[in-house]
């Protein structure tokens, strides 16, 4: 019978796995097959080639060497714009200290709100207290303020405070002539009590013929010539000296101490006069005050042009003031220069002007 080819596949398949299939432990390998038998071994097949499949994202990273890295570094610049800008170097960042180590102290912070300080009012200095209470018609808390200055000063405040005061309740022009009698008494106080401090003044000084009283004199020329031994009168008027009163008589004393030099151009003293302690006493205090000065000329005084300086102190506040006149002497017209005993001729006057 004739087999066909499956059936010879198989039966070839089934006789090559019977020598596996009956192998017992024991048995002994058989003898080296005659050549005949020996079955040809085909030869090993090349291994197919093997392509590169792709890199595993988990794959490790290679990094090139050291060297080469670095060779790649140095050529890498950095850009700058523009082109030509210098480079500069970056900014140092401040190290932070490390607390880590040595932690610091722990500071309680209250857990209730904190309350805000308020700064503590500035006082008012007294001058300004004491204007708020006369300004509120409390004058009595007023002079309680004003006890922290000298008492010189108080009794001068205390005087100013109630013009100051009424000056800001409406103009003077709408003042009742009873409150501003009041209010001219308090500024005749105020003069008062300030003149002895303030500097003296000679407010006129002139050459007269005579004088009556304060304000009543007879002025000469301002072109008045004098001779050698005429009598000269000086009218002078004061401001700022000092009137005491006398608590035993009641009293006011003015004390003044006066001389007068006669100077030539070249400021040399060739006449003068030291008056001695003028008292005038008077029973209401002095507002005006004036003096007559009387000074008779050296009989020998040359021709010229000379300068009259007057020096007045103020004896109880040693404060002193100095004023000067300007005049000139001649000889007579016509006639030889005066002599002791010879008497004028008043046909020859000797004066170019005034009496």
């Amino acid at each position: 019978m004739r087999m066909t080819r499956r059936e010879w596949v198989l039966a070839v398949g089934v006789l090559s796995c019977i020598p596996a299939c009956s192998h017992t432990k024991g048995q002994t390998a058989p003898a080296t097959a005659p050549d005949a038998e020996r079955a040809e071994v085909p030869p090993p097949l090349a291994a197919p080639p093997v392509t590169p499949s792709s890199r595993s994202p988990y794959a490790a990273i290679t990094y090139p060497p050291a060297e080469e890295s670095a060779g790649r570094s140095a050529d890498i610049e950095q850009a700058r714009f523009p082109a030509n800008a210098p480079t500069t170097e970056p900014p140092s960042v401040p190290k932070i200290p490390d607390f880590s180590q040595e932690p610091g102290p722990v500071i309680d912070v209250p857990s209730h709100p904190q309350t805000e300080v308020k700064a503590k009012p500035v006082e008012d200095p007294p001058l300004v207290a004491a204007l708020r209470c006369y300004l509120n018609r409390k004058p009595a808390e007023a002079v309680i303020w004003l006890e922290r200055y000298d008492p010189p000063n108080q009794e001068l405040l205390l005087c100013l405070m109630p013009l100051l005061a009424r000056l800001t309740e409406g103009s003077l022009h709408k003042v009742d002539p009873k409150d501003l009698s009041s209010l001219l008494a308090e500024v005749d106080r105020i003069i008062t009590l300030m003149q002895p401090a303030a500097q003296m003044v000679i407010d006129k000084m002139c050459f007269v013929s005579g004088a009556h009283n304060f304000g009543d004199y007879k002025k000469l020329d301002e072109e008045h010539e004098f001779q050698p031994g005429d009598l000269l009168l000086v009218y002078v008027e004061l401001q700022n000296f000092t009137s005491q009163r006398d608590e035993r008589t009641g009293r006011y004393r003015i004390r003044l101490k006066s001389e007068i030099f006669i100077q030539d151009v070249k400021n040399k003293v060739v006449d003068g006069r030291n008056f001695e302690e003028n008292e005038d006493l008077s029973l209401t205090r002095r507002h005006d005050f004036y003096i007559q000065y009387p000074l008779r000329l050296r009989r020998d005084l040359p021709a010229g042009s000379y300068i009259l300086r007057l020096n007045v102190t103020d004896v109880p506040t040693k404060r002193n003031v100095e004023h000067t006149l300007d005049f000139r002497v001649i000889t007579a017209r016509g006639r030889e220069p005066w002599e002791p005993g010879r008497t004028r001729d008043p046909q020859y006057p000797v004066r170019a002007g005034g009496s």
